[in-house]
């Protein structure tokens, strides 16, 4: 027979043996719920990185054809609709196929 004694050494390297595999397992998933967490942040983090490249590049856009329109209302004076009217549709055209830019 085993003497008590052998039998609580067993046990404890039993429950140092499950502590140790247990720290393991624990510390595996919370790396991996942790990179999870950062891949999911940098994709939010590129997604409002792109709204704003786009958003800019519309307001340049914008910008681009005001200040279009605005050299051709004074290079215009005062003539009227006219000319300038038919200039400022073709620089809105050419903005909208070439993107002002």
């Amino acid at each position: 027979m085993l003497s008590n004694g052998f039998i609580i050494a067993i046990a404890i390297v039993l429950i140092i043996a499950a502590a140790v595999i247990s720290h393991f397992v624990t510390v595996s998933r919370l790396k991996n719920n942790a990179e999870s967490k950062i891949g999911n942040a940098e994709t939010k983090a590129r997604e409002i990185i792109d709204d704003a490249v786009k958003t800019a590049e519309a307001k340049k856009k914008e910008s681009l054809l005001e200040i279009k329109e605005e050299s051709i209302k004074k290079g215009t004076g005062s003539a009227g609709e006219g000319r300038g009217g038919k200039a400022r549709e073709r620089v809105r055209s050419n903005c909208d196929t070439e993107m002002c830019g």
